[in-house]
């Protein structure tokens, strides 16, 4: 991890073997591996991780997306499970009235 004079920040993280039933009980037991890039840039922090789980099932997840207090921007995700997939793009706001449909 990388501290600037700006309050800025960047990390990048190799990842192997993480089970996140370890951190929260509901979750199903995994074996996940992978790479994680994250850096802040002004307000916006931004994400990109390519992470497959190599356990029972099979999964894989890489995601490129920007966050900030005011709102979530998904360049491009797709999460593999099994035979299917899903690929997710798109833009949301994070203050305001939402409404749901």
């Amino acid at each position: 991890m990388t501290f600037r004079s700006k309050a800025t920040w960047q990390t990048e993280a190799k990842i192997s073997g993480v089970d996140p039933s370890t951190i929260h009980r509901r979750l199903r037991p995994l074996r996940i591996d992978g790479n994680l890039k994250a850096h802040q840039e002004g307000n916006d922090t931004l994400v990109l991780a390519d992470l497959q789980n190599h356990g029972d099932i099979s999964a894989m997840l890489n995601v490129d997306l920007r966050v900030s207090s005011e709102r979530l921007a998904i360049n491009a995700a797709r999460l593999v499970l099994g035979q299917g997939n899903i690929d997710v793009r798109g833009r949301m706001a994070l203050t305001g009235t939402r409404r749901v449909i």
